[in-house]
């Protein structure tokens, strides 16, 4: 898996409730948005099947 950066705008009130939410479920705010982003892709493919790989060919 090749990691990437991103940049995320968000406003500071949200941001410092993720923080919370983050630590107490004991992980941090990267691992956080990894987990919640990899619930809605399964989410979605449940739904909608499963997404192609964009670098398959």
């Amino acid at each position: 898996m090749k990691i990437k950066n991103i940049t995320l705008r968000i406003d500071g009130e949200i941001l410092e409730k993720f923080r919370i939410v983050s630590k107490y479920e004991m992980r941090s705010v990267n691992n956080q948005i990894n987990i919640l982003i990899m619930r809605n892709i399964k989410e979605f493919e449940a739904e909608h099947g499963k997404i192609k790989n964009p670098s398959e060919k």
